[in-house]
């Protein structure tokens, strides 16, 4: 599957963190796509401010897009296999602190200050389990609610029709089997019914096989994650770096070092 079949994915996610959020708006998630295919690209989640608090994208895209060497990129995808399938999700938030100089910088474990809260961050707006159960549940009413109201103006059920009326609203194949089997008492008209459906479904671009089980193995993934909170190497690295460059902002006013202490800015990634 590609970054763009996870749409019913970014979709619950978005459904999620607009309910937590309180927004009467929902219009703090916005997806990037390609207008020439029309494929998703990003999915950035704003926060009250206008800032992304969030932003998943398709890694495999975004590293093509950034090496210009061909064969750098193919020693990428030698050394990661799973690349192309490779979802990142990096979450931004605006930090206040007291400045420190480079020195104090690069014995400070940014991973071991940020992480934890970062990853309590996402599990709450985005992976929250409760959040997810509660959506869940009334997908399965207004999805079985539909299933009846078709039933009493038709007749009889079309399987075909009824899924396509209901296309932006089927998240998951969960949802349509629970459905079905509400209404369904003959276990042999439940089988064909439900073979008709999962084949449907599987022709529908936007992917509804498996959503939830998507959404909670990245949750678990996420909170059983282990930090290694043992090398600050990487700050040393940056001190370095800072030390043999001067820094220029926009306008290309120089930075001084006192300035770039005051940079209050960090964005955690998982």
């Amino acid at each position: 599957m590609d970054f763009s079949s996870y749409q019913n994915v970014f979709r619950a996610l978005a459904i999620i963190y607009t309910k937590i959020k309180n927004r009467v708006e929902i219009d703090n998630v916005k997806g990037i796509i390609n207008m020439i295919d029309l494929k998703l690209e990003t999915v950035n989640f704003f926060n009250n401010s206008g800032n992304i608090e969030v932003c998943i994208y398709n890694q495999y895209l975004n590293i093509k897009r950034k090496t210009n060497d061909i064969e750098v990129f193919n020693g990428y995808k030698e050394k990661c296999a799973e690349l192309r399938n490779r979802i990142r999700i990096e979450v931004r938030r605006r930090i206040k602190r007291k400045a420190f100089i480079l020195e104090e910088f690069s014995n400070f474990d940014i991973l071991k200050e940020y992480a934890g809260k970062h990853r309590k961050f996402i599990l709450k707006y985005l992976f929250n389990k409760q959040e997810l159960n509660n959506m869940r549940e009334n997908l399965i009413k207004n999805l079985d609610s539909s299933y009846k109201t078709y039933i009493k103006y038709h007749g009889r059920i079309n399987y075909v029709a009824w899924l396509n009326i209901n296309r932006d609203n089927i998240f998951d194949y969960s949802i349509v089997r629970e459905v079905l089997k509400k209404n369904i008492s003959s276990p042999k008209t439940l089988e064909s019914a439900v073979t008709i459906v999962r084949r449907e479904l599987k022709s529908m671009s936007n992917s509804s096989i498996g959503c939830f089980d998507m959404i909670d193995g990245i949750r678990r993934c996420i909170k059983n994650y282990k930090f290694n909170f043992s090398d600050i190497s990487e700050n040393k690295r940056i001190e370095e770096t800072v030390q043999m460059r001067e820094y220029y902002i926009e306008d290309k006013r120089y930075i001084s070092e006192e300035e770039l202490d005051c940079i209050e800015y960090i964005e955690d990634v998982f």
